[in-house]
């Protein structure tokens, strides 16, 4: 697998919005979710069925920090954006053609932003896995082949290449784990880091994987219909602060 990307620190600003828009950029952004907490818990930029999440401090944080950036793209107000859910419960913007996708584990998100088509981010942190070799058996035959060759030391490290892959090629095409694990590969030259077979549905684009890392112990992959160059990987910060933190 090549090596991953790492992020730079930069705040949004509306040259991202033009680029985005208007380019095949797909840029990705790590916020550091107590930066986007309420100490009042009212979260007034969210709607009144988002602040039902205001209980759990980072499920309420990645709602703002999710506004707040894509309000800096579509030109518009964090509380003025609207959503609607897809058959199996992605979030899509009303009344615009961005796409985008999320995904939180402990105080850290990441947030994709496209143009258009589907997209997908994963973000995970390297646990020990003990029952590495059970979690492996969900996999596709040529990703527990893959992993089964390599040395001992590096198979944690691989593992949590592929399954951060699959699960952002799974928030792509909106189903989530719901599809299933072992329907198609993401490894292997036959694809060229493209998910093929049946995760795909007649007449769409295959979707372009890659692998990102923000420091430490994290670990993330984006998938998207956009065939371009690498995503472009920021740091996101509320309008208040200098700079955001992906350490």
């Amino acid at each position: 697998m090549a090596e991953a990307q790492t992020f730079s620190t930069a705040p949004a600003t509306p040259r991202h919005r033009i680029e985005v828009l208007y380019s095949n950029a797909v840029d990705v952004w790590v916020a550091w979710l107590p930066q986007f907490q309420d100490a009042t818990g009212r979260y007034p930029v969210l709607a009144p069925a988002e602040r039902k999440v205001a209980a759990d401090p980072a499920r309420a944080a990645t709602r703002v920090a999710i506004r707040t950036l894509l309000a800096r793209y579509c030109g518009s107000t964090p509380a003025d954006l609207r959503f609607k859910t897809g058959p199996f419960g992605k979030p899509e913007l009303i009344d615009s053609p961005l796409s985008f996708s999320a995904s939180r584990r402990c105080n850290l998100a990441l947030i994709a932003v496209a143009a258009k088509g589907r997209l997908g981010v994963d973000l995970e942190i390297s646990r020990p896995l003990p029952e590495l070799d059970g979690i492996c058996a969900m996999l596709h035959p040529a990703e527990r082949a893959l992993i089964a060759n390599t040395p001992r030391a590096r198979r944690k490290y691989l593992f949590y290449r592929i399954w951060t892959r699959k699960e952002a090629a799974l928030k792509a095409i909106g189903t989530g784990l719901a599809f299933g694990l072992d329907g198609f590969s993401v490894v292997g030259e036959q694809i060229c880091n493209r998910v093929a077979g049946p995760c795909l549905t007649a007449g769409a684009a295959p979707l372009a994987l890659h692998d990102l890392t923000c420091g430490g112990n994290w670990l993330a992959a984006v998938a998207t219909e956009i065939d371009a160059a690498r995503p472009r990987l920021f740091a996101l910060s509320p309008p208040e602060t200098a700079q955001g933190d992906c350490s």
